[in-house]
């Protein structure tokens, strides 16, 4: 087997590991009901391994593009490959960028603190637009698997 279809595959795996957190949790809150203590160690684990897994898909992507094509051309699995560019900046911009908290009146504060040295929160919109555009680029990869030519006419 060529190393680009090793590739290809490795990508889809390491895919399916990376959106697993959010996907077992929608599946167990809509079917299973689990409160398992093992099923929560096993998000936390694959929470853990989310990030370094991503630099590593990111790499494998562009190694298997560069093997498959040669060049960097237009192509449906480019596409796909830009999704998951542009939903990895957006999700290092969600674990990076904070902003300050909603401004509270100062009855609502807990004692001794002020607005100014309240924790900062992540925004939200961020982590929003990160899944979506990873839903996109798991769209485009499917679109990439059908018909990778569709682009070149």
């Amino acid at each position: 087997m060529p190393l680009y279809k090793f590739l290809g595959f490795l990508n889809i795996a390491l895919v399916a590991v990376i959106t697993s957190p959010l996907w077992l949790r929608l599946l167990n809150k809509w079917f299973f009901h689990s409160s398992n203590p093992g099923f929560a160690k096993l998000l936390k684990a694959l929470r853990t391994l989310h990030k370094p897994l991503a630099f590593v898909l990111l790499a494998s992507i562009v190694l298997h593009g560069y093997l498959a094509l040669g060049a960097f051309r237009l192509h449906t699995g480019t596409l796909a490959g830009l999704a998951f560019v542009a939903a990895a900046i957006l999700g290092l911009l969600f674990y990076l960028v904070r902003v300050a908290p909603n401004p509270k009146p100062r009855a609502q504060l807990p004692s001794g603190a002020t607005s100014v040295n309240m924790p900062r929160r992540r925004v939200r919109g961020l982590l929003l637009a990160h899944r979506t555009l990873v839903a996109v680029a798991v769209v485009l990869v499917v679109i990439h698997l059908v018909s990778p030519w569709l682009l070149s006419g």
